[in-house]
């Protein structure tokens, strides 16, 4: 069975096609003759899932499936609506081996053309009610990579998706008369309490008192029933309501620590540019020009991680939380390299293990395999020491290699080389 924890970075291939996909090649299948147009076999009830990584809705009628893909990190949501056991009207379901996403659409034509430009089909996924009593509503967000695709029975949250930016594409199939057993989402999620620390008289985004936000559905809103008295030095009691796109809610707790002086009003960290090769998880001790400036204790995290699952540029939020508890957040530009572009713009020269990395950009037109051994017996206090050496070797030997730039050293860097930072 695939394992749905692994994604990769979408192709041109897997571009194209979310391309076509979104332009609308059509969600209509061939109509049904009156003769035609009965569902039979039963129902089935079709189980949908939601990857809190990738963004991807997924959706199965396969209990087996279903238990897999919560046994690797996937959320059931419940079922998401009820489908006819067979039916006249197929839905196809295909696979971006790229991107690593599904899509499903009863139109033939949709599903030959994905299929022309690398897509994966898996075949009937489940089938749509010839009776249309219960539509599948579908909606596109222009601005993901995977999990593009929405589809639901409620009218309520596809509203929410638009007002957040998604476009409803209409109806994509319909489920059978009986009740859709969808689950609220309230009961498939458990938000967590954060615990943020604010300076007096401060305002406090909801948001920020949420530990898991980011893994929550696209569309989920926060607000407070009852926000923390922030006037005084101490902690404060709040509630903050979540509001999940069905339109179901859950409350929770939280405690907020007010000071009166705070690391992040003394500290300032401050971003790089991070090259990150496809595929890889962006390490956020990477992701700093200054992190030895902030104090012992200070925690870097993402405050979503930046997907790397296809080339490009993005950017990033990332955040230093300090032993006090208060917290500054820093954007970072990240750049997602394809492995043969990675690979042939930089080497690592490593001193004493892994204790010291030094990063060498190689320029437009080179091979990192030709300064391979530079720096086989050398170890520098800074970069621009390195830089020096590299300069010297052009001078006194002839090697062409004045224009490489050298950025480090950085600490106990992987050997994979999964991260690069650069600087700005």
């Amino acid at each position: 069975m695939r394992d749905y924890r692994t994604r990769i970075g979408m192709g041109l291939a897997g571009a194209a096609a979310s391309v076509a996909v979104a332009a609308g090649l059509g969600l209509g299948a061939v109509a049904a003759t009156p003769a035609m147009a009965a569902d039979w076999g039963g129902t089935q009830p079709m189980h949908r899932l939601y990857n809190p990584n990738s963004g991807e809705h997924f959706y199965t009628g396969n209990t087996n499936e279903r238990d897999h893909l919560v046994k690797v990190g996937w959320r059931y949501e419940g079922t998401g609506w009820v489908a006819p056991a067979k039916s006249s009207t197929p839905v196809y379901r295909l696979y971006n081996p790229n991107a690593g996403d599904h899509h499903y659409t009863m139109s033939r034509g949709e599903r030959d053309h994905l299929v022309s430009v690398g897509w994966r089909y898996e075949g009937i996924g489940w089938y749509s009610s010839d009776a249309k009593s219960v539509p599948l509503y579908r909606q596109y967000n222009p601005n993901a990579r995977t999990g593009s695709h929405n589809f639901t029975t409620s009218r309520g949250e596809q509203a929410v998706l638009v007002s957040k930016g998604w476009r409803a594409e209409g109806t994509a199939w319909y489920g059978t008369s009986a009740k859709a057993a969808q689950g609220p989402l309230s009961d498939a999620y458990d938000p967590r309490a954060a615990s943020p620390t604010v300076a007096v008289g401060s305002s406090i985004d909801p948001r920020s008192a949420i530990a898991d936000a980011a893994s929550l559905p696209d569309g989920t809103a926060f607000t407070w029933a009852e926000a923390p008295d922030t006037s005084r030095e101490g902690t404060a009691e709040g509630t903050v309501t979540v509001t999940y796109p069905d339109g179901t809610a859950d409350t929770v707790a939280v405690t907020v620590t007010v000071r009166e002086k705070l690391m992040a009003d003394e500290y300032q960290p401050a971003g790089r540019r991070l090259v990150v090769k496809q595929g890889n998880k962006p390490n956020p001790h990477c992701a700093l020009t200054n992190e030895g400036d902030l104090p012992e204790g200070t925690k870097l995290s993402w405050r979503a991680t930046p997907s790397t699952k296809a080339t490009g540029v993005s950017k990033a939020t990332l955040v230093a939380t300090y032993p006090d508890g208060s917290s500054d957040a820093v954007t970072v530009t990240v750049e997602v390299q394809d492995e043969a572009t990675f690979a042939n713009s930089w080497a690592t020269m490593k001193f004493d293990g892994i204790t010291r990395v030094y990063l060498i950009k190689v320029p437009d037109g080179d091979s990192a395999a030709n300064i391979d051994g530079y720096f086989s017996n050398a170890d520098f206090p800074s970069a621009k020491d390195a830089q020096d050496y590299m300069e010297s070797l052009h001078r006194v030997w002839g090697y062409d290699i004045s224009r490489y730039t050298v950025v480090g050293p950085f600490v106990d860097a992987p050997d994979d080389k999964s991260w690069i930072p650069v600087a700005e």
